[in-house]
């Protein structure tokens, strides 16, 4: 397979979940709530340590904010990407539905991977490179 047909059945993968997804708006929803709120935290708890004193170690608040932005990038992506949609092949196995994703034409862990996408924690990135952003102006 070529990468062009790849990156069309990707996009046809995404659409398919996004209309899913629209379809039950509390799922996207709840999914951006409960990113933000663990992203809220993470920031809460460095403010009050960083509240106190002007380092840890070698790292600077500035630092400290680029390192929890980035982290939630990374943690973002893999939310958005591959997540949910790896997180399921013990159960496929279990069911024995995996043997219809390697019986259809195609890259069937492509397929795996990519056919759960969690478009509710996209915002997420948003916040990440915001919070980064601000790191970078405080550093």
């Amino acid at each position: 397979m070529t990468l062009r047909h790849n990156l069309k059945f990707i996009a046809l993968l995404v659409k398919m979940k996004l209309t899913r997804t629209m379809a039950f708006r509390t799922s996207f929803f709840g999914a951006f709530i409960w990113d933000g709120i663990n992203f809220i935290v993470q920031l809460m708890t460095f403010s009050v340590i960083y509240s106190q004193v002007d380092s840890i170690g070698d790292w600077s608040r500035g630092q400290m904010i680029i390192f929890v932005g980035t982290f939630s990038m990374m943690n973002g992506l893999e939310l958005v990407i591959t997540y949910f949609g790896v997180a399921r092949i013990p159960e496929y196995i279990r069911n024995g539905d995996l043997d219809h994703y390697l019986a259809k034409p195609g890259n069937a862990l492509l397929r795996l991977s990519l056919e759960e996408t969690n478009l509710g924690s996209a915002p997420l990135l948003l916040l990440s490179g915001g919070i980064v952003a601000w790191g970078v102006s405080v550093e």
